[in-house]
């Protein structure tokens, strides 16, 4: 009778133990707002979802459009200028709309800033955007906004993300979506502009 007693106490301390580290290992998936945390897999997984949405490179960026430019405290400079003198050359494009993360689109701006290819830049945006950002810092060398047309017929109208584009004149050469789970992928970007930016 003790042995049973004894083995049936064993046995129920073990369940408790492996209920226990069950929880333990749930809970450690989620955040303290009870949503799931990412894993480095699955920032890699979305990260695949986000990238095969890109089908811009081999396309054209439309010579018709025209862009107007501002400095950096959001004062006029030019309106107008057609978009094919703008992107003469190698250039990197960062194009965001009002519908792009506003985090990714601070931190992209910030960190495109200090490049040192960052002259070779274009910042594009497909609003208003100095009333909207304020007096938060801005690129040096100012930013533009699209005045007439479209960049490009192959882009949604507002995409979720800022995106990249690496051109030879009006044509896209590559491209990458910016996101916090693209960061690995906009690094590698970002050296690959770097390079090119500065041959």
């Amino acid at each position: 009778m003790k042995t049973d007693l004894k083995f049936f106490a064993t046995v129920t301390v073990a369940a408790a133990a492996l209920i226990a580290g069950v929880a333990v290992v749930m809970l450690s998936g989620k955040d303290s707002n009870g949503g799931h945390t990412q894993t480095d897999a699955d920032r890699e997984y979305d990260a695949e979802v986000v990238m095969s949405h890109l089908n811009y490179d081999g396309l054209y960026l439309n010579g018709n459009t025209t862009l107007n430019c501002y400095d950096r405290t959001g004062k006029l400079k030019e309106s107008d200028i057609p978009l094919d003198s703008v992107m003469r050359g190698g250039k990197c494009l960062a194009l965001f709309s009002m519908n792009s993360c506003s985090d990714c689109s601070r931190l992209e701006m910030s960190l495109l800033s200090k490049l040192p290819c960052r002259d070779n830049i274009v910042f594009v945006f497909d609003y208003d955007m100095h009333s909207h950002m304020g007096n938060r810092k801005m690129p040096a060398g100012g930013f533009y906004e699209i005045c007439k047309g479209k960049l490009c017929d192959g882009i949604e109208d507002e995409p979720q993300f800022p995106i990249l584009f690496y051109t030879e004149g009006l044509r896209i050469v590559t491209s990458n979506v910016v996101s916090t789970t693209t960061l690995p992928f906009t690094r590698r970007f970002h050296n690959f502009i770097s390079k090119k930016l500065s041959e």
